[in-house]
């Protein structure tokens, strides 16, 4: 409303905890992600692989990752359409 929104001011819905990815080429080189498991906690994708994600961390810590257990803000605008269907409005 007043011109300051930004990635940060996105918060993560619990919606986002059904995406589950089974494909890594869902993701993207440099895309910023979180792990389901600590969502403050933001990795950037380093590399693509054929079942792993490798991501770094802020810190260059590199982690791999199963696609599963990753959330991504490209699904931030998930809702249960008539509390029965979830859609994304991306």
């Amino acid at each position: 409303m007043n011109d300051n929104f930004n990635e940060d001011s996105l918060c993560l819905a619990e919606l986002q905890y059904k995406v589950i990815h089974h494909n890594t080429f869902d993701f993207k080189e440099g895309e910023k992600v979180f792990l389901k498991s600590n969502p403050e906690f933001p990795l950037i994708v380093d590399l693509v692989c054929k079942n792993v994600v490798f991501c770094k961390s802020i810190d260059n810590t590199v982690f791999y990752i199963r696609p599963e257990c990753i959330l991504q803000y490209y699904y931030s605008g998930l809702l249960i359409y008539k509390n029965r269907f979830d859609i994304c409005l991306n």
